[in-house]
């Protein structure tokens, strides 16, 4: 027979048992969706990581001290300009950084405050929204200039207004007093309903003139020119400053990338994806035995249908192709269905979870292709089965 006319003759048998057919195919359509929809998940989960990371300065790298070793090892302007002369072509910007949290005094109220010492690069590393006035300039940095950057949330806050540039504010920290003014409001990162006193307030001075500034700083906030030799790239400068202190191979400092936190995300997302589509791929396993066992029923009913066609002429060959193309159309619609199952399941829940909807061709072609294969695995059985059939006996059958 014809390869059309072996399919048709399939789906003329595998109709007239509609019931029997859509239970064989269940397994398969179960697996196949699965595998669409763990995939599907895992691909826009991690574009979405992708796009957030991007938009939140994934060539940026911080470097800081150890802090077993914090008070023996400090940064200094000299490394900074070492490492600008040793990476020209890798290092785009580059800030020195000091940050202290505690309680602090502001015109006499009291805040838990996050106080960090930078240049004037660092609104362009971080990205900062400048709403009103200016962030601060490495000249503002030369002459230890007394002023500061908040956010818009706390000059609200504290002055009633967001647009508090030209206003002053005394800090008294630890006895150290100091009237700065603002020169430059950002945009908060909170919501301006649900600020309280218990969130996180930053505010921004010239290191220079930084409350316990003392020529030294612990921490290094770069942008690199290319996010995607992060890698390579905070290694050959953590290297340099181990040659500079003289510290080589004592681990005094720590890097920090979002790149690497990303990259961390996408092991553990590929890491379950493989778990998850291990444990569909299960129900495919089943859903292939499921097949199987129909098959043998069918080569059971049909044995006095073998039997007459090997009694015409029908030849061996001829009774295993068919029944093994059976079998694979039923793997294969399956398969289909399944597709076009997980497919609609994405498009509903993507919007509700919030991942872009990202449907996997590679992921589609190779369901289709292994459901297909479990046809032909599951179905060589069964159609063995009926081509051993002798046409005497099966002629006999009742």
């Amino acid at each position: 027979m014809k390869l059309f006319e072996l399919i048709k003759s399939a789906l003329y048998s595998l109709w007239s048992s509609k019931t029997r057919t859509a239970l064989s195919m269940l397994g398969i359509i179960i697996g196949i969706s699965s595998v669409i929809v763990i995939i599907g998940f895992s691909e826009g989960q991690s574009q979405s990581i992708e796009e957030q990371f991007a938009s939140s300065g994934a060539n940026r790298l911080s470097v800081s001290i150890s802090g077993q070793v914090a008070r023996s090892v400090e940064f200094t302007e000299e490394d900074i300009s070492m490492l600008k002369l040793a990476y020209a072509d890798r290092i785009n910007l580059i800030s020195p950084s000091m940050s202290e949290t505690g309680s602090y005094t502001l015109n006499r109220e009291d805040y838990t405050i996050n106080a960090t010492g930078t240049n004037g690069d660092y609104d362009e590393i971080y990205d900062l929204d400048i709403m009103y006035g200016d962030y601060f300039t490495d000249e503002d940095v030369t002459r230890k200039s007394d002023i500061i950057v908040l956010d818009n949330l706390f000059a609200a806050d504290i002055f009633g207004t967001e647009d508090a540039v030209g206003e002053t504010i005394l800090i008294d920290y630890g006895g150290y007093k100091r009237e700065y003014t603002i020169i430059g409001i950002y945009e908060s990162d909170e919501d301006s309903g649900a600020y309280t006193d218990d969130t996180n307030k930053t505010i921004y001075v010239p290191y220079t003139s930084f409350p316990t500034y003392s020529g030294t700083f612990n921490k290094l906030e770069i942008d690199l020119m290319d996010s995607d030799s992060i890698t390579e790239d905070s290694e050959a400068i953590v290297e340099t400053l181990e040659k500079i202190h003289n510290n080589e191979g004592e681990e005094d400092y720590r890097t920090f990338s979002l790149s690497s936190i990303a990259d961390m995300m996408e092991t553990v997302m590929s890491t379950l994806t493989l778990v998850l589509v291990a444990i569909a791929a299960i129900s495919l396993l089943v859903g292939g035995i499921g097949v199987m066992n129909i098959m043998l029923v069918s080569v059971t009913e049909r044995t006095r249908e073998i039997g007459i066609r090997k009694a015409i002429g029908a030849k061996r060959g001829d009774i295993l192709i068919q029944f093994v193309i059976e079998s694979i159309v039923i793997t294969g619609l399956g398969g289909a269905l399944g597709v076009l199952i997980g497919i609609a399941i994405l498009a509903w829940t993507t919007p509700i979870v919030g991942v872009p909807l990202v449907i996997s061709f590679w992921a589609i072609g190779l369901a289709v292709g292994f459901s297909s294969l479990l046809g032909v695995f599951f179905g060589i059985y069964p159609a063995y089965r009926a081509s051993s059939l002798a046409p005497v006996d099966a002629l006999r059958y009742e």
